[in-house]
């Protein structure tokens, strides 16, 4: 199994979030040095600081960790899930409400 260094996870969550070290650390209330060393997997961050960190990335806990990888995605379902997380819930659910409607009127209609 691939190894993943959660470091690198919370530093390409953060760019894809469009957020500086200091914005992301004054999210979360820790120090930019800490998000630093977090990038740089020189620490490692507790639960609670995975739990900010996701919520603040819009991103799981799972993925944070590379435990849920997004390697079973297509790119274009990768690129699709990135968008989403650009958007506010409130727009996710309402596309994902979409999206659900469209694949069941597909599949009634190869039926």
């Amino acid at each position: 199994m691939e190894q993943y260094k959660i470091g690198k996870l919370i530093q390409k969550y953060r760019v894809q979030a469009k957020l500086s070290q200091e914005e992301l650390a004054e999210k979360i209330d820790r120090s930019t040095i800490f998000v630093s060393y977090l990038e740089r997997d020189v620490k490692n961050p507790s639960i609670e600081t995975i739990v900010r960190l996701a919520n603040v990335l819009n991103v799981s806990a799972d993925m944070l960790l590379g435990i849920m990888t997004n390697k079973a995605l297509s790119p274009r379902l990768h690129h699709i899930e990135t968008l989403l997380q650009q958007l506010p819930a409130k727009s996710q659910m309402r596309i994902l409400d979409i999206l659900e409607a469209s694949i069941a009127v597909e599949i009634n209609y190869r039926e």
